[in-house]
């Protein structure tokens, strides 16, 4: 999950045009709402769409601001539950 001081810098940077000139409405949607520091989940409710879809939009945020994504923190094979997903980070609990 994105930082919400994070995500309320970028909403309000002097670059503020040209990044999120990339985003669609829906993923300016999504940023303002992890910008209040929801979760994924609550982000589902509020835009009446699927906890999945909002994965979907944050993985599509991340690659479209020049963000890396969060790869797990062992080296080597790592079990599907170590995998990352954007609303739950690498070793956290499921």
């Amino acid at each position: 999950m994105l930082d919400p001081e994070v995500v309320r810098q970028l909403l309000s940077a002097g670059r503020r045009g040209d990044t999120l000139a990339a985003l669609t409405p829906r993923e300016r949607e999504v940023l303002s709402l992890i910008a209040q520091g929801r979760s994924n989940a609550a982000i589902a409710g509020t835009l009446f769409i699927t906890p999945k879809v909002v994965e979907k939009h944050v993985a599509s945020i991340f690659d479209k601001l020049g963000l890396p994504r969060p790869t797990p923190t062992t080296a080597g094979s790592s079990p599907p539950s170590d995998t990352w997903s954007p609303s739950r980070p690498p070793g956290a609990p499921r």
